[in-house]
């Protein structure tokens, strides 16, 4: 049986045709302005051929236009160690674009239902954005040993809002999150609580913002449940991670407490003050109305002027 078709929609053939009859340079002029995203990159691959051939032949030169076009400098200052130059890496900026935008819908939803949780209100949003960001920045360093610099060269108001970070995503993940992070999981057992949150701390700055997005998702499907394994691992090694190697040579100091000993250093306190200093320089008045100018000092590891300290 023949399908009929409309005389005044074009057939497929006809729309082809028209690319084709296209010159090259007026579609490498249009592609940058239709909104990037992955999955629309590879439905225009697939529509045409000549598309096809030309977004592999020009993708450095595309991805700087689509990058001008669509991403303001100021957003793409908030990721200094990404180099965007090809589709993998602007895909990469997508998808964290993406993040942050579903972590602000969580924490919309997380601030406004019940009373434990509404203290993250108002100015701590943006300083929980600079610490997700700071991890981006972790996770955009290679090697472990580098990403040990990267926290000893940081200064004393970057290294606040990572570890603020940090203690939120906890005391959200308390209430969110699934066992062994959910505060009703050995909640009487201080020191086996005191190792799972310690352990989380490490994967979070490890894995990046992804692993806390999956822990808050975790149960609700399939591609979840590696983030609960991945914790349960590294409370059952916390044990042996604390136990030199073979020849004898301690262990390689953690990003944790990587962390705590730069910001000990920073604000020359002893490493069992940093979670008061840490709350002393965020209630600064430097940390009211942080815009993207202000975060983007914080993420590329620039001091940050506290202002005025607040007295309570």
């Amino acid at each position: 049986m023949a399908v009929a078709t409309s005389p005044l929609l074009p057939s497929v053939s006809c729309v082809d045709q028209a690319f084709d009859n296209l010159p090259a340079e007026i579609l490498l002029d249009i592609i940058p302005y239709i909104p990037y995203s992955p999955s629309t990159l590879r439905n225009l691959c697939l529509t045409n051929r000549i598309l096809h051939s030309l977004i592999q032949a020009h993708e450095h030169s595309l991805v700087h236009e689509i990058k001008t076009t669509q991403f303001p400098r100021g957003r793409l200052g908030l990721f200094p160690g990404l180099r965007i130059a090809d589709f993998a890496s602007l895909r990469v900026l997508h998808e964290r674009l993406e993040t942050l935008n579903e972590v602000h819908q969580h924490w919309l939803k997380i601030v406004n239902h019940g009373l434990e949780l509404h203290w993250l209100k108002g100015r701590w949003e943006t300083i929980h954005k600079a610490g997700l960001l700071l991890l981006y920045r972790l996770q955009d360093t290679d090697g472990y040993e580098e990403k040990v610099g990267l926290l000893q060269q940081l200064p004393a108001t970057s290294l606040a809002c990572l570890l603020f970070k940090l203690i939120s995503s906890i005391k959200i993940l308390r209430v969110y999150g699934p066992e062994p992070i959910n505060g009703r999981y050995a909640k009487d057992d201080v020191m086996l609580r005191s190792d799972v949150e310690l352990a989380f701390e490490e994967l979070l700055l490890l894995h990046g913002p992804k692993f806390f997005v999956v822990m808050l998702k975790a149960g609700k499907n399939e591609n979840t449940e590696w983030a609960v394994r991945t914790l349960e691992t590294e409370v059952a090694g916390m044990e042996s991670r604390q136990l030199p190697l073979t020849s004898g040579e301690p262990k390689p100091s953690t990003l944790i407490s990587s962390l705590r000993r730069a910001l000990a250093a920073r604000a020359e306190c002893e490493v069992s003050q940093t979670v008061s200093k840490m709350w002393e320089i965020l209630s600064s008045t430097g940390f009211d109305d942080v815009d993207d100018w202000k975060m983007g000092t914080l993420v590329r590891g620039e001091q940050l002027e506290r202002g005025m300290r607040r007295i309570f």
